[in-house]
């Protein structure tokens, strides 16, 4: 089963998220911060990544952009509660694979 790392400062989503899908047999770790999240994924090398949009120390693109500047394969998976067309065009180009609206 692939791993899974989900970075969003909304701590419930995250542990519940985090749960539903450790019941499908994934690897889960959670980060609520960018820099929690790159040290996570520098440590874990996970398969998918479920990024929030707006993080306390910055952005999901900043994470993007960090993240493809060393691994092309993983899957990113860009989630929002402000979900914009231009925003989807924008992570699109940064590197994300979908986006999602909260």
């Amino acid at each position: 089963m692939p791993s899974i790392l989900i970075v969003d400062d909304e701590v419930t989503f995250a542990k519940n998220l985090a749960k539903y899908l450790t019941r499908f047999g994934h690897d889960v770790a959670t980060a609520a911060t960018v820099a929690d999240g790159l040290q996570l994924f520098r440590s874990r090398s996970p398969d998918v990544l479920v990024l929030d949009y707006r993080l306390p120390d910055g952005t999901g693109m900043d994470f993007i952009e960090q993240v493809r500047a060393t691994d092309e394969s993983v899957h990113i998976i860009l989630i929002t509660g402000y979900g914009t067309v231009e925003l989807a065009v924008d992570a699109m180009k940064a590197g994300a694979n979908d986006l999602l609206t909260k």
